[in-house]
């Protein structure tokens, strides 16, 4: 093992897994001990994004100092790169736990137009707290102020620099990044004394950077053009003959209008719900029924999409989205067990790890990057599932679309 990687949820984990295969170097996403080994980097999901600041600062650092016993190994912890969820004490815990005197966090993404400007975020130049992010029903990101976003802890230096500007010695220090060429700039600075944080741009900066120092030029997989399971098949058709699932926990925008377009191309768009149905992860009244329309549409047209629809009113036993999320999971592992479809897509982080706890594998290995953040995965062990997860602020890519709609008419 080469490159352990901290992230605190699932997609976060897979999507630095699958920057790490397209530079040729395999990669395992693990939620929980032990840790597989034999792979070139292990990207941890803590899930811990939507915990207690103090409990999740435990749990990452308890992970570092398990992992910090591993020889010759370096650290990457990934955050999300809008700043949700209990990140400075996170960060803190990381940097206590592996002894580094400081941390060197470039949260920006300017591959995707996210960026850092004077200590303030953008998103395509709008200001971080006039997007969708403003909304969002856990983190509302309520400011553009990275200082004001990662909020205070006692004991705890956050600086802001510009590139160019020296580092200090110890705390942590927020990275201004406008371009990818600031991002290679800040990847120039690490030392081994930093502990590097951020989004998958650093991420990818660095990974160049040791394969430079190493003498390596770094390898390239090229982009996906179909899935592995289509690649496994045999005979014409095998895209269109694939079965999907697709299971979506997002409320954004494009994953409504996703829905939309598969309901004009006849493929079945079913609310868990719609209708009624329990919470807090029981199996409802009407579930059945519903399970049995989901496995009966896989058969007869191959596609279908399970979401959460009308979500029940707030204040009911077990409501609120952990408790939605857990019952949408369950409900798909229903769907699953009855069906068993070729491939499995899913949509938002939390969605994505419940939906994956209901398998017996606690590890998985990128397979394949379809698009930066979309990433396929399989069992350590076993081809099957096969599984595409991407962040629920992500768009599917366009090879995922000519997938979900080969031989369709939109």
């Amino acid at each position: 093992m080469k490159l352990v990687v901290v992230a605190d949820d699932l997609t976060g984990a897979a999507e630095l897994a699958g920057a790490a295969w397209a530079r040729g170097l395999s990669a395992c996403v693990a939620r929980r001990s032990p840790w597989p080994e034999g792979c070139d980097v292990l990207c941890v999901d803590t899930d811990t994004r939507d915990l207690p600041a103090d409990e999740a600062g435990r749990i990452v650092g308890d992970v570092a100092r398990a992992l910090g016993r591993l020889v010759g190994v370096r650290f990457y912890k990934k955050v999300d790169s809008v700043l949700r969820g209990p990140v400075l004490a996170e960060l803190e815990a990381m940097r206590q736990a592996l002894g580094r005197p400081c941390v060197l966090l470039l949260p920006a993404n300017p591959s995707r137009g996210r960026v850092i400007r004077d200590g303030h975020y953008f998103i395509q130049d709008v200001p971080l707290d006039r997007t969708e992010f403003a909304r969002d029903p856990r983190h509302p990101r309520a400011s553009s102020d990275v200082c004001r976003l990662l909020g205070p802890q006692e004991g705890v230096s956050v600086v802001v620099r510009r590139p160019g500007q020296s580092l200090p010695e110890k705390g942590i220090v927020v990275a201004d990044a406008g371009s990818e060429a600031d991002v290679e700039a800040w990847a120039g600075l690490w030392t081994e004394t930093l502990l590097a944080a951020g989004g998958v741009d650093f991420f990818r900066a660095l990974l160049d950077r040791w394969a430079a120092e190493e003498g390596k030029r770094p390898a390239r997989h090229g982009s996906a053009g179909t899935s592995r399971v289509c690649e496994e098949r045999t005979g014409s058709g095998a895209a269109s003959g694939l079965r999907i699932l697709m299971v979506s926990g997002t409320a954004s925008p494009q994953a409504r209008a996703w829905r939309e377009a598969s309901e004009r191309a006849g493929i079945p768009v079913v609310g868990l719900f719609d209708g009624g149905g329990s919470v807090g992860g029981g199996v409802g009244p009407g579930w059945e029924g519903k399970v049995a329309m989901c496995a009966s549409a896989l058969a007869r047209v191959g596609r279908m999409i399970l979401f959460l629809g009308a979500i029940a009113a707030p204040g009911a036993p077990g409501s609120g989205p952990a408790g939605w999320v857990e019952s949408l999971a369950r409900a798909a592992g229903l769907v699953w067990g009855r069906s068993k479809p070729d491939l499995l897509l899913l949509e938002g982080g939390a969605t994505a790890a419940a939906v994956l706890d209901g398998f017996p594998w606690g590890a998985w290995r990128a397979v394949r990057e379809w698009a930066p953040g979309v990433v396929e995965l399989r069992g350590l062990e076993t081809d099957r599932p096969a599984v595409i997860v991407k962040p629920g602020s992500y768009p599917w890519p366009e090879s995922i679309r000519e997938l979900w709609f080969v031989g369709r008419r939109l």
